[in-house]
């Protein structure tokens, strides 16, 4: 008797085992894997999270995926979006070849930078600064930054200033391919030096030529020519594909003075009295200087591996005429957690 049981539930034990090779063999020829359902246990035992299959933009963010695509993603154009690399990445990018910049993430929330740029019209300008997220979400992010920002004529008599810039860029990302950004940014002045030439120790004109009695004197100023300037700016950033992102920008704001000393035509330099006449030029105006009321600008990036070389234009009212002005960057990434 005992024997006979023992016979018959080896027999259906090795039914069972054929029967479900079989089922899996059926399962696997319709090119899936067989599972259970997500809660076995009609709520008792709920699947783990970990066994749950995410998508890597949800794991890691789709802000974030703007990293492994544009190396020059911390602008639209001109202006600063609120993107900041991984932590431990450098940035290098070069503007219209004149403008260099370098930035270190020093976390993935904490970027600071340095740039300068080279002598334009008898002008040098030097910005050192960072900035930081104080909010974000897994779509959307806001960045605060400071800089402070220094100029040097290169004129003997001439002038130097400082200020203090700030900037604020909030980023919204629509879709993995779509990312908007709106953003503020402002200069206030801290001071203007400008400086004289005393002759007055010379004995001559000769000892006056010879340079040994001359003296520079400073003269600190209450207004830099540079002014009071505000930007309101605002831009949108396609991801055709991996290589291509097409770029708009535009931007207005409200000035006093000059902005970045660009009164005089670009085809002249601008002497030091003509600099001191625009400093005392204190009237309040829409725009940017003479770059018109509204200035819009559009381009396209094209990123291999982690070079992105920008080419765009801007459609500007420069000095009452209508231009458009070629505009472009190169930049490019190194290190990172990524």
């Amino acid at each position: 008797m005992w024997s006979k049981w023992c016979k018959w539930s080896l027999v259906g034990i090795l039914l069972a085992t054929v029967s479900s090779v079989a089922m899996a063999e059926e399962e696997a020829d319709a090119g899936g894997i067989m599972t259970v359902s997500e809660d076995e246990g009609f709520g008792e035992h709920p699947l783990r999270p970990a066994a749950h299959f995410r998508d890597v933009a949800e794991v890691q963010g789709p802000v974030d995926l703007r990293a492994e695509l544009n190396p020059l993603a911390d602008r639209t154009i001109a202006w600063r979006t609120g993107y900041i690399p991984p932590q431990g990445t450098v940035q290098l990018s070069s503007t219209v070849l004149m403008n260099q910049r370098v930035a270190y993430s020093f976390t993935d929330s904490v970027q600071a930078y340095a740039q300068a740029a080279l002598p334009f019209r008898n002008q040098a300008y030097f910005h050192l600064g960072g900035q930081g997220h104080v909010a974000h979400g897994d779509s959307w992010s806001l960045a605060l930054g400071a800089e402070l920002r220094h100029r040097q004529t290169l004129l003997i008599p001439g002038t130097s200033e400082s200020g203090l810039g700030v900037h604020a860029a909030f980023d919204v990302i629509g879709t993995n391919r779509l990312s908007w950004t709106a953003g503020v940014t402002g200069n206030v002045p801290l001071r203007l030096v400008t400086e004289s030439i005393d002759t007055d120790s010379c004995g001559s004109r000769r000892d006056a030529a010879q340079g040994g009695c001359v003296e520079i004197v400073p003269d600190v100023r209450s207004f830099p020519s540079s002014g009071y300037w505000m930007a309101v700016h605002g831009g949108v950033s396609v991801f055709v594909n991996e290589w291509l992102l097409l770029n708009a920008e535009a931007f207005t704001g409200v000035s006093q003075g000059s902005f970045y000393l660009l009164e005089a035509p670009l085809d002249q330099f601008m002497t030091y009295e003509e600099e001191l006449g625009i400093a005392e030029d204190s009237s309040w105006r829409v725009g940017l200087g003479p770059l018109g009321p509204v200035t819009v600008g559009v381009g396209s990036t094209w990123r291999w591996r982690r070079v992105a070389l920008q080419l765009s234009t801007y459609a500007m009212g420069m000095g009452g005429e209508f231009r458009w002005v070629p505009f472009f960057s190169i930049g490019t990434t190194v290190g990172g957690s990524r």
